[in-house]
């Protein structure tokens, strides 16, 4: 969210919904959810059944997808990164077991993308496809088939090309409606800049929400703040809290709600909130914000250790996931690191995985604070997606100047 543009209109609505305690709205239901710590406490144990499951059956493909469900279903919503670690060890095991089984290479694959090795994913997928042919069978072949074909798909809007895949998953989305197939569609509607119809796109698919557990609701209310984070920030903390609402422990809405609190001068709330669940978290970026709303504050000592502990929270996830987290690696450098050429060098790697709109915002801000003289080149790359996403173009605004 840094860099994200403000307009005088959204923060003056941000500063009434500070006002108001960030009541939901009235026009939207309160969803009746299980309760966020049973829901928690009932995907622990269903991560815990998997693995009993896998201990006495080590290459049943159907339960190492089973284990992987869950396992990266707390990553997103408590950033328990060492979940890719058991991911990434019993996908391997499978694949080493079963080559040849389109399956394993499937899990393999999709851990693959979930840490950012999209070429060694990419490579996975174009194998299995080879295996199972352009013509399929069977129903469980069509099935691995329609599955490498979305995990292209996923791939491709990460890597900041969305126009190439747009036209076929809003052709899916029509054709097979459901919560995975419109939440696609939202996402490459949101790396084109189209926000109104993402939005559609992210209702429709609480369409086929299961009634129950909280995650789908609470990861939907916090997809829509980010739509509107730099465009109606007002709007952004609304769905923010109201993704915290469903779930309390979701890490992602608590920092970006945060950061928005500091950017409107409440550093006293964007500290509590983090303060609650730091060093309860693996993710480092709630250290990173929280340093530097400390160091804001005036709190230069507190800040000086939760810096540190960042720090080596983000060496040890590199050490083990060099590509996952390059992004917020840089966003640590250029704020509470406060070393621009590390953030210039971390930059310049996730936009080489991957040239989003983010990643070259994220390049631009980083290659401006080093002055490297590559922002030019940026800038220029850039300026065809002017105004698909509002951070993109505040860098685009505020470093174009001599290019």
């Amino acid at each position: 969210m840094r860099g994200q543009a403000r307009t005088v209109g959204a923060v003056a609505g941000l500063v009434l919904l500070l006002q108001a305690g960030f009541a939901i709205a009235h026009d939207e239901p309160r969803y009746r959810t299980t309760h966020p710590d049973i829901a928690l406490r009932n995907l622990d144990h269903q991560i815990e059944q998997a693995r009993r499951v896998l201990s006495v059956h080590a290459n049943n493909v159907a339960a190492v997808h089973s284990l992987l469900d869950h396992l990266l279903n707390r990553v997103q919503f408590r950033g328990s990164y060492s979940d890719f670690d058991e991911a990434l060890s019993i996908t391997e095991r499978l694949l080493q077991a079963l080559p040849d089984d389109p399956g394993a290479g499937l899990a393999r694959a999709r851990i693959l993308e979930r840490v950012h090795r999209f070429d060694e994913a990419i490579a996975l997928l174009d194998d299995i496809q080879a295996r199972i042919g352009e013509t399929p069978s069977s129903r469980q072949a069509r099935s691995w088939l329609q599955t490498t074909e979305q995990a292209r798909i996923r791939i491709t809007i990460a890597r900041g090309r969305p126009e190439e895949v747009i036209e076929a998953v809003s052709h899916r989305a029509a054709e097979q409606p459901g919560f995975a197939t419109h939440t696609q569609l939202a996402f490459a509607l949101v790396a084109l800049g189209r926000i109104d119809e993402a939005e559609r796109s992210y209702l429709q698919a609480l369409g086929f929400w299961d009634q129950m557990t909280p995650f789908p609701v609470a990861w939907v209310e916090f997809q829509r703040g980010e739509l509107h984070v730099g465009r109606d920030d007002a709007r952004a903390a609304t769905h923010y809290r109201r993704a915290l609402d469903y779930l309390p422990h979701y890490v992602s809405p608590r920092v970006h709600l945060a950061e928005l609190l500091a950017e409107n001068q409440d550093l006293d709330g964007a500290i509590a909130l983090l303060e609650a669940i730091a060093g309860q978290s693996e993710d480092p970026e709630v250290d990173s914000r929280l340093a530097e709303f400390l160091m804001a504050a005036g709190r230069s000592d507190d800040a000086a250790a939760v810096r540190s502990r960042a720090e080596r929270g983000y060496a040890a996830l590199a050490a083990r996931h060099p590509l996952a987290f390059l992004d917020h690696i840089a966003e640590f450098w250029l704020g509470a690191g406060g070393d621009p050429q590390q953030a210039w060098i971390h930059a310049q790697g996730h936009l080489a995985n991957g040239a989003s709109d983010r990643a070259l915002a994220l390049a631009i801000e980083a290659a401006a604070a080093a002055q490297r003289p590559e922002r030019c080149e940026l800038v220029a790359q850039a300026s065809s997606r002017r105004g698909r996403l509002p951070g993109l173009n505040e860098q685009l605004d505020a470093h174009s100047q001599g290019c």
